[in-house]
């Protein structure tokens, strides 16, 4: 079965989704994170630490942390984005940069969700490229591994914020799908 093309939620069916998400969870399942990670992330952005939020969220995906490069900031002070954390991992060390457009100021003044979901997304990207899963050009199914490993409270409360606008990439109408499909795997370990 082919990946699907890089901008792919327009072509998203319930079957194919049912299958991403099925693929997701044999390969990524025993990842998925527990109350207790969900609340220290919670904590750590009452903290306001958004660089161990980046660490913890790269922990989840078993992504080094060695390889991971973080620099929150000002554009004047960077050079290039406000804020970013660059991954070195993978197939020859291949770097990965999640790019932020905001500075701290700004992040911080935004909802905790949002901070999450984006690095996650991002995160998640590195590790099915990392893996060089056939899903890794899939928009769709990156959000899908964020949903498998568990970070679907901080989606769906994004979801409820931005009723009128869009989440992500799964298409509005396979939301509850896409949840029921995980749901009936989250608990399930692959072998």
């Amino acid at each position: 079965m082919d990946g699907m093309s890089y901008n792919d939620s327009d072509v998203l069916t319930a079957k194919r989704l049912k299958n991403i998400v099925l693929e997701l969870s044999i390969s990524y399942g025993h990842l998925r994170i527990d109350e207790k990670e969900v609340g220290k992330l919670i904590a750590l952005w009452d903290q306001k630490d958004l660089i161990e939020i980046v660490a913890t969220i790269a922990d989840i995906y078993k992504v080094p942390r060695a390889s991971v490069k973080i620099a929150l900031g000002r554009r004047s002070e960077l050079k290039e984005k406000d804020a970013y954390a660059e991954v070195r991992v993978g197939f020859r060390g291949e770097a990965h940069r999640i790019s932020h457009t905001q500075n701290r100021q700004q992040i911080l003044a935004g909802k905790c969700e949002t901070f999450v979901y984006s690095i996650g997304h991002e995160m998640a990207h590195v590790r099915l490229h990392t893996d060089r899963h056939q899903w890794r050009q899939s928009e769709v199914a990156t959000d899908l591994l964020y949903l498998v490993l568990g970070f679907d409270g901080f989606y769906k409360a994004l979801r409820r914020e931005y009723v009128l606008g869009r989440v992500g990439y799964i298409p509005t109408h396979m939301t509850r799908a896409a949840y029921a499909e995980i749901d009936k795997r989250a608990h399930v370990l692959y072998l």
